[in-house]
């Protein structure tokens, strides 16, 4: 049946979620490409005519929850092995097809992503930096990571202007 699979993921995430909060198991997930599978899970519910509108947000509030919940311990370098994640997030939360609160809740994990502990304005959140001015110029209307996009692109420009000093 074509809810089959949405509910087999559904019924997977609390396990997910659970184990998530436990930091022995949290650090083998996310080295073992949690960040990966929550991709994919947010790709394959994106058409609600595969898995049934109610399922598939269901399944994107879902594996936002847990997104936000391991988001604290995700490093640039996880955060890149997961080939997209932040990508998606940060679309999903300026999609106009995605219900409202689907957006809110993609808008807090990416926000939870980029301000956690282990990330630091490096080439990754530069390139995050992008995606988001690019957003934003494609609708300007405020964005919830737009203040801290700005501040690491002023560090960046800060840090550069201060290595050509020292040449």
């Amino acid at each position: 049946s074509k809810h089959a699979c949405s509910e087999a993921r559904l019924s997977l995430l609390p396990t997910l979620a659970a184990q998530s909060q436990q930091p022995a198991l949290r650090l083998a997930l996310l080295r073992r490409k949690l960040l990966g599978a929550l991709r994919r899970l947010l790709q394959s519910c994106a058409d609600g005519r595969r898995t049934g509108e109610a399922d598939a947000t269901r399944l994107q509030l879902s594996v936002l929850g847990v997104i936000r919940q391991v988001a604290p311990h995700v490093s640039p370098a996880l955060l890149r092995q997961s080939m997209g994640l932040g990508r998606i997030v940060l679309i999903l939360s300026r999609s106009t097809s995605a219900k409202e609160i689907v957006r809110k809740a993609a808008a807090a994990a990416a926000r939870d992503l980029l301000n956690s502990e282990n990330m630091n304005p490096d080439a990754h959140l530069a390139h995050v930096g992008e995606v988001v001015v690019k957003l934003d110029e494609e609708q300007p209307e405020a964005h919830p990571l737009r203040e801290k996009q700005q501040r690491q692109h002023k560090q960046q420009q800060q840090h550069s202007q201060h290595s050509q000093q020292q040449q």
